[in-house]
């Protein structure tokens, strides 16, 4: 079950932050404790990624797998992945810069993983780096698996 919370944090600055519902002016540091092993049994080095799963466990949305490969017979892998609930998370970092994300090729690329996503029903999510650290997309993430429980009671 989907909760809502308060969470306080404390940010780089040492002020104690209270905000309902959303992450956000968290610093990395406290992402430290934050490196799950993937489903590849390997470390994350993304820390968008890591402050992300850091996001979601402060709110108590703990069911998810990371580096999720949701297409069979593709190598693609999906940040994060809420299995029962089919709803996939990418996290893409370096759109404002000279990052994967933001070539030609990165955005066409993008594109097909996010469609092919969505065409073996799943509900597909991308977040650039903004959303992530303003706690933007912990928020849609958190209403979607509300949205979701809801409409399996019915």
């Amino acid at each position: 079950m989907v909760r809502s919370r308060q969470i306080i944090l404390l940010d780089g600055n040492a002020d104690w932050t209270v905000r309902p519902f959303v992450v956000c002016r968290v610093s990395l540091v406290q992402t430290a404790g934050h490196l799950a092993k993937t489903e590849r049994g390997k470390v994350s080095d993304s820390k968008l990624e890591d402050l992300f799963a850091f996001q979601l466990d402060a709110l108590g949305l703990t069911g998810y797998v990371r580096e999720y490969p949701a297409i069979p017979g593709r190598k693609f892998r999906y940040d994060f992945a809420f299995v029962k609930e089919r709803l996939l998370v990418e996290v893409n970092g370096g759109t404002y810069t000279k990052g994967a994300h933001s070539t030609g090729q990165g955005i066409a690329r993008d594109y097909e993983k996010i469609r092919l996503g969505q065409d073996c029903g799943w509900k597909v999510y991308p977040f650039d780096g903004k959303a992530i650290k303003s706690g933007e997309a912990v928020e849609v993430i958190r209403q979607a698996l509300e949205i979701n429980e809801n409409s399996d009671i019915r």
